[in-house]
């Protein structure tokens, strides 16, 4: 299940604070199209027109949400593909609805994020952007926090009285989910026992139980699916009634299984066994 929050990039300083990344998250940043936030100039504009074909270059200031912090780079290039109006190239698209007052390119860009910013690595978006009005760009990739992000840049430039433009940058990523605790074989229970599972069904078929989700004290194993728990281990610390840990396990299947509980304190182990075509269950309060 994908999980969202919103996270404003606000800081007095420059050590900053941020939210921990999760597989999916939100914040905001701006691009610094000011005069003194870097640079953007044409790269074509042999026909003094802003005309299809024309590219313009930036590599920016990327600020925190306060539009003032430096946290990083905000690097690209813009080709226009259409420049709305229609007397400014026998080029324009006149099947296609024009905003007199509006422009469209396609454009690719990277927010590179320093060090001290809270996040290490960078994003990569590409699609098309109006010079006005919002305009949802694709982000197609990231390095570092961000590796194989993607998502939704939201971008609104904000004149700022004659001293250029503020490019408002909302980032909506989702990253992939951690495959981690399905690939786990070893599940850790009260940062000191450590769960195994090894099973054998009546088709001959046999494999190790798959960690499928654990909490502190409890978790559960899968075997063919990793939506399909089909044991569950519960260890409770018992010390202060009767000087124990107290183990309890439930079989959700059919097939037999060996449970094997090991204290990585002390180094006992202790066994328990399902048959095949069982389903028990059991406790035992004097495990350790």
């Amino acid at each position: 299940m994908m999980r969202c929050f919103l996270a404003l990039l606000v800081a007095a300083t420059l050590a900053m604070t941020f939210p921990a990344l999760a597989e999916d998250l939100a914040f905001l940043t701006f691009a610094d199209g000011r005069s003194d936030g870097g640079i953007r100039q044409g790269a074509d504009v042999e026909d003094g027109l802003d005309s299809p074909g024309d590219v313009f270059v930036f590599d920016q200031k990327l600020l925190a949400a306060d539009a003032e912090t430096v946290i990083g780079r905000n690097a690209g290039f813009c080709i226009r593909t259409d420049p709305g109006a229609p007397d400014f190239s026998s080029t324009d698209h006149p099947t296609l609805p024009d905003d007199p007052d509006n422009n469209w390119g396609q454009c690719s860009w990277t927010l590179t994020f320093f060090d001290d910013s809270g996040y290490s690595g960078s994003l990569q978006v590409s699609g098309r952007e109006s010079d006005r009005g919002t305009s949802r760009v694709p982000i197609v990739g990231g390095t570092g926090d961000f590796l194989d992000a993607s998502g939704v840049l939201i971008t609104t430039p904000i004149p700022q009285d004659g001293n250029g433009v503020l490019f408002r940058q909302e980032l909506e990523i989702s990253l992939p989910e951690d495959d981690d605790d399905d690939d786990s074989e070893v599940l850790s229970v009260s940062d000191r026992f450590e769960a195994t599972v090894d099973w054998q069904d009546g088709n001959g078929n046999s494999g190790v139980g798959r960690v499928m989700q654990a909490d502190e004290n409890s978790g559960s194993f899968w075997f063919y699916s990793p939506e399909n728990p089909e044991v569950t281990v519960k260890i409770l610390d018992g010390r202060g009634i009767n000087g124990h840990f107290w183990v309890f396990y439930g079989a959700l299947t059919n097939v037999a299984f060996e449970l094997r509980i090991t204290d990585t304190t002390t180094g006992e182990e202790r066994a328990y066994t399902n048959l095949l075509g069982e389903m028990s269950s059991g406790s035992d309060t004097v495990a350790f």
